[in-house]
């Protein structure tokens, strides 16, 4: 489950905090200067070799992956046909812990505690096609190339990776080539090329400006009230991807009878997963 980012704005002496947004955050953009922007080793086999090429690694949900795949054959191959599939799937590890007490010969208790670790894998989505199908049982020698394009849905959440305390949460997208061959009751996985997904944000989280303000009051020794002060900030879009620089301007009016040290602003991460009805 993808987490949401919020950036908190505060001035001190005390930590008054205001949310001043949710904002959509993908993975890092990437390129190469190829042609297709995101390419696979060859994965090879004794009589050939496969790589798989996307136009680029990042893909907004509901944009369409284009890429080729090159199949080179130099000897004797026996296939039944070539695959490929785009696939997306969550993984979730949740680490959680038990306690067991037992009571020895001597009738004194001890209790221990057991680490224990939930894991779970679901499929998000999954799309397949046909390559080539080799009726006479063998493949043709030479290059092959195989234009292919896929398009993701719309609803499809962001990539992401985190770990803390022994627990765990991906969103993985791949695209995966696979060649069955006679003698072989599964497919043989034949190559794997990564691909960063980030979520569809609304016209108003992407194009839109978000702002907040908030009114805080300042006491003294909790009760005595030194006067009030406002906090209040604005960034430019809600839609960001990591690497990107956020423009955040603020304002502060100290009504109050207390200095203010310094301002500070953080951007956090919220996030929880399940796994196995055990959540982190």
């Amino acid at each position: 489950e993808k987490g949401v980012n919020g950036s908190l704005l505060t001035a001190h002496r005390k930590k008054n905090w205001i949310i001043l947004a949710s904002v959509t955050v993908g993975p890092p953009a990437s390129t190469t200067s190829n042609g297709m922007g995101n390419s696979g080793s060859t994965n090879h086999y004794s009589h050939g070799g496969i790589s798989v090429a996307t136009e680029r690694q990042q893909y907004m949900a509901g944009e369409t992956v284009r890429g080729y795949v090159n199949f080179d054959v130099t000897g004797v191959l026996n296939a039944s046909d070539l695959s490929i599939q785009i696939s997306g799937v969550t993984k979730t590890v949740v680490h959680y812990t038990t306690q067991r007490t037992r009571t020895g010969a001597n009738g004194k208790t001890h209790t221990t505690t057991q680490h224990h670790y939930a894991r779970e894998q679901a499929s998000i989505f999954n799309q397949q096609a046909t390559l080539a199908t080799y009726t006479m049982g063998t493949v043709p020698l030479g290059l092959q190339q195989f234009p292919f394009e896929f398009a993701l849905p719309a609803h499809l959440p962001s990539s992401c990776s985190i770990s803390k305390s022994g627990s765990q949460a991906a969103i993985l997208y791949t695209v995966n080539v696979q060649l069955r061959r006679p003698g072989v009751f599964s497919y043989d996985l034949a190559q794997v090329v990564p691909i960063d997904v980030v979520a569809r944000a609304s016209p108003m989280d992407a194009d839109h400006e978000r702002y907040a303000e908030d009114l805080q009051k300042v006491n003294c020794c909790c009760c005595i009230s030194r006067g009030q002060m406002k906090l209040s900030a604005r960034i430019a879009r809600g839609l960001y991807s990591n690497g990107d620089q956020v423009q955040l301007d603020y304002k502060v009016a100290n009504e109050s009878r207390t200095d203010v040290d310094y301002i500070e602003v953080v951007v956090k991460r919220h996030a929880s997963w399940r796994a196995r009805g055990h959540t982190h």
